[in-house]
């Protein structure tokens, strides 16, 4: 190395003005300036990637690796600062400062990093996510690694490299799932698990670690059937940990591991094996919105669809409030004559609210989809007036409950369901008249019927339940 790629420029300039002026004065002495020397550090520890022995697996050196180091003397730290050098037969070549000495400390760290010239301390920072191919080989470069020794008084020196990281190998059983294929790993843990370390030779051990979250997760891009995947890895600071939970998600479901501990705190190894064995797969049970076909199927707290046959394979369902009716849509059937539950029709679901006390056997409407007066209640008459094609009332959740037209009677028999108001009142009189919820086919929206509603203007309401 030359001499003048290793000083700062004030050194540089400073250094020059002392040879002047030495020269000057002193023409018949030379001024010699301080030197480097080589060390070659060599290691039997492992480290960069992962080598297997049948199913012993180790950490190894890989040729072409690059470590930066530096002494801890004044010159290594003011003038040098972290210098890069390649690994090559377990071993690398160092220019240091001819100043150390075997009093002072010489910090190695992998991997190296661009620094600027004489930067005496770096961070290196963890990933929290990564994205691989479950063909890759581990990349030894997101397991930090660091060796603090003395100052050889030879040429030679042997480290002792200290894992920053550890590598949690994780294998996935596949009995039973074998064509199931993996589309990512997570590790989540109540302390910070993934940070930044900052490398100085003043840090005791060379080092100190800043945890930032408690998450780590690995994505599978290539979403490999289980039985053609051999390893995942996944790289944590050290420590003792508690809160463990891992999930492994597959293109069925998310299966869950809340373990609780993880002792990854050995300073001599690197490398932690863990092997997950998967439940059985249970399938979600499909829900959809079945034809309601007795009495017996109404139950409080339940979802239902308000709706009236429009054709074999299609129904009209209520879906919104229009002049106080309730429009109608049009849905159709799956091939087991069901309304699959979906985003858009879970959106026209009616939830009956059984009464108690003066309404017991009865049912409220509340339908979420009309926003703020979402209880659908009966008008006090329907009469000529309107045609006897009655309309809705409204009301919100605070005031509902106590009002009468809110509480329906329902009946289903042979899958024709009944919404029975109220008894109708006329002048504050009660007038004999019952209304129920029907589908007036020449408008397209529900309403309420009267005794007197012309029967062929109307089509009959059935209910779906979501189950």
């Amino acid at each position: 190395m030359e001499l003048v790629k290793v000083f700062n420029m004030k050194k540089i300039y400073g250094l020059a003005l002392l040879a002047v002026t030495v020269m000057a004065c002193e023409k018949k002495e030379d001024v010699v300036l301080n030197s480097t020397r080589e060390v070659v550090v060599s290691s039997e520890l492992t480290k960069t990637t992962i080598d297997y022995e049948g199913d012993l697996s180790h950490l190894v050196w890989t040729e072409g690796d690059s470590v930066m180091y530096l002494t801890d003397d004044a010159e290594g730290l003011r003038d040098y600062g972290f210098q890069s050098s390649v690994v090559s037969n377990d071993k690398f070549t160092a220019s240091i400062s001819a100043s150390a000495t075997k009093d002072n400390k010489m910090l190695v760290v992998y991997p190296s990093k661009t620094l600027s010239l004489g930067d005496s301390e770096a961070t290196l920072k963890m990933d929290s996510e990564f994205k691989v191919s479950s063909k890759d080989s581990f990349d030894g470069r997101t397991l930090p690694m660091v060796a603090l020794f003395n100052v050889p008084e030879g040429k030679e020196v042997i480290a002792s490299y200290r894992p920053l990281g550890a590598v949690v190998r994780v294998a996935i059983d596949s009995t039973g799932h074998a064509g199931e294929r993996v589309k990512s790993i997570t590790l989540t843990t109540q302390q910070p698990c993934v940070g930044s370390f900052h490398v100085s030779a003043s840090e005791k051990d060379g080092y100190s670690f800043s945890g930032s979250s408690n998450t780590v997760k690995v994505t599978l891009t290539d979403t490999p059937e289980l039985r053609n995947l051999k390893y995942v890895y996944l790289v944590v600071a050290k420590g003792d940990y508690t809160g463990v939970k891992m999930d492994v998600e597959t293109e069925l479901t998310t299966y869950s591991f809340a373990d609780g501990k993880l002792n990854l705190s050995d300073e001599n190894t690197g490398l932690f094996r863990v092997k997950v064995t998967l439940p059985d797969y249970e399938a979600p049970k499909e829900e959809a919105f079945v034809k309601v076909s007795s009495t017996a199927d109404i139950t409080d707290g339940s979802k239902y669809l308000m709706a009236s046959k429009k054709s074999d394979t299609e129904y009209y369902v209520a879906y919104k409030k229009d002049n106080d009716y309730l429009r109608a849509t049009t849905v159709s059937l799956d091939e087991k004559g069901n309304i699959q539950k979906t985003e858009a029709t879970e959106k026209l679901a009616i939830t009956f609210i059984a009464g108690s006390g003066d309404y017991q056997g009865k049912f409220a409407l509340k339908f979420d989809a009309l926003g703020k007066t979402c209880f659908v209640q009966s008008p006090t008459n329907v009469s000529a007036g309107v045609e006897y094609k009655g309309f809705f009332w409204f009301e919100n959740e605070s005031n509902y409950a106590s009002q009468d037209n809110s509480w329906w009677t329902i009946t289903v028999t042979d899958g024709k369901a009944v919404l029975k108001t109220k008894e109708f009142m006329l002048w504050g009189e009660p007038t004999g008249r019952f209304g129920e919820v029907t589908f007036f086919k020449d408008d397209g929206y529900f309403g309420v019927r009267a005794p007197e509603t012309d029967a062929e203007q109307c089509a009959d309401v059935v209910l779906f339940k979501l189950q």
